[in-house]
């Protein structure tokens, strides 16, 4: 259930997520474990010597600042080296930018695989971002700043006690961060809760949000059963899960139920509009009752590929009527009111544009099987030009089989039954004006035609000069 919750939460547009190391791992970035074993690794020998080593990154990254003599340099060309490399994979932060029901995403991350899969992307990273940012679209918080600033990076001990406690907390950036943390329920993932900094982010969080705060949510693949006791008493709800793996349910329930529920009010019009496009959509869109309506959409790109699935509850004794209309044993036309229909879905290109809320009846209308203007020439001579014909074709049982060919303002229904034993096939044909025959010519043209085909006349069918 807290999975379907934090899907509806996205849907509505009111959640936040606050991402950590763990969600750039797939792409060959180091957790803040594994940058700890780095930054120690690549330490001279005599250094390595000097220093205590620890996985608690802001730690170590303390204790190898004043070897250093005070100086960032060497943490800072670490970083360089382990974050702007070229990712292994982008393929969970690319599915990330097509989804812009999320509107905050706050990190501790320095890489920069949100910008460089989502262009749209709003970065701040300072308080002088704040004034000039677009709140209609996706917003990045890098609260630990990022390689573009190196002066203003989050990653020693006293960084974060600065961070935390000087003025810089209340600055207009963090006072931005902490609105958006209040306005929306929080997802935490790319996390893992042995990090002592993770751990006075988190308490710092609820401590400043207080009563105010809303539902909170923990995503890791595993915990410790302690850890699970922790997040218990902060009132933070647990979910297992991979972030690529969570990512990929998010954007199904996305493409399954975002659109259709824009008629319920659930949902704005400026991310319909994205969502679509991002998903290779136009849409039209209208308002019906103080809630969006798709009216029309089409592929951006290639070909539409529309798939309707219903389910429908039939009226009683009319079933098998139905049911052989569906499966072509007649010519009739299938007409199912609304009150019949219990599931319905309209698909374009995977996206589901409507459900069964938005429908009023179906109309499942016979194709032709043959259509077209076509060019007739007998052998004796006779031919007609552009004359549009319509075949429709019947199989009642195995042995029948009926065609209703309409052209020249009538229409021939041919019953055929064929011995399957002896290969002989008997013919019965009805022959049916319009209303109102259009020109004289017409009947003549029909009667000429027919004449010669039951006198065993042969003839050619040719459309678009091919036989």
């Amino acid at each position: 259930m807290s999975k379907q919750r934090i899907f509806e939460l996205i849907r509505k547009e009111e959640a936040a997520l606050f991402v950590g190391a763990g969600m750039s791992l797939y792409a060959g970035y180091p957790s803040g474990a594994k940058l700890a074993e780095i930054l120690f690794n690549n330490l001279t020998s005599d250094l390595q010597e000097q220093v205590d080593f620890t996985t608690n990154l802001p730690k170590l990254a303390e204790d190898i600042y004043y070897l250093k003599g005070g100086n960032k340099n060497y943490l800072i060309e670490n970083l360089k080296n382990e974050f702007q490399k070229e990712p292994i994979s982008t393929e969970t932060h690319q599915l990330l930018a097509k989804i812009p029901q999320i509107k905050t995403i706050i990190t501790t991350n320095y890489d920069t695989l949100f910008e460089t899969t989502n262009k749209s992307i709003e970065v701040i990273r300072k308080s002088s971002d704040c004034a000039t940012t677009n709140s209609k679209k996706q917003c990045l918080f890098k609260i630990h700043g990022d390689l573009s600033d190196t002066s203003n990076i989050i990653l020693t001990n006293s960084d974060y006690n600065n961070y935390f406690i000087k003025d810089s907390e209340k600055s207009i950036f963090w006072n931005t961060v902490k609105t958006k943390l209040v306005e929306n329920h929080i997802i935490f993932i790319g996390y893992a809760l042995e990090d002592s900094n993770v751990l006075t982010t988190i308490g710092k969080i609820l401590d400043e949000l207080g009563d105010h705060r809303k539902e909170m949510f923990f995503v890791a693949p595993s915990i410790q059963p302690a850890k699970l006791k922790f997040l218990q008493q902060k009132g933070i709800e647990f979910i297992q899960a991979k972030a690529e793996d969570l990512f990929k349910e998010i954007d199904e329930d996305l493409k399954f139920n975002y659109l259709p529920g824009l008629n319920k009010g659930i949902g704005t019009a400026d991310t319909a509009f994205n969502f679509a496009k991002s998903n290779n959509l136009s849409i039209e869109i209208g308002q019906f009752n103080n809630a969006i309506t798709i009216n029309n959409a089409k592929a951006l790109k290639g070909e539409n590929h529309n798939e309707v699935k219903f389910k429908v509850e039939f009226p009683e004794g009319k079933k098998d009527k139905i049911m052989d209309s569906i499966y072509g044993k007649d010519f009739e036309d299938v007409v199912l009111e609304g009150h019949l229909i219990k599931e319905y879905s309209l698909f374009m290109n995977g996206i589901r544009l409507k459900s069964e809320d938005d429908i009023k009846k179906i109309e499942l209308k016979k194709v032709p099987a043959i259509h077209g203007e076509f060019e007739i020439v007998f052998e004796d001579g006779f031919e007609l030009e552009k004359i549009e014909i319509n075949i429709f074709v019947a199989s009642p049982k195995q042995d029948e089989a009926y065609l209703k060919i309409m052209l020249l303002d009538f229409t021939l229904l041919v019953k055929m039954k064929f011995d399957l034993d002896s290969k002989m096939s008997t013919f019965k044909i009805e022959i049916i004006s319009n209303e109102n025959i259009s020109s004289v010519k017409n009947g003549l043209n029909f009667y000429n035609m027919l004449s010669r085909i039951v006198s065993n006349i042969k003839f050619d069918l040719i459309k678009e000069n091919k036989l």
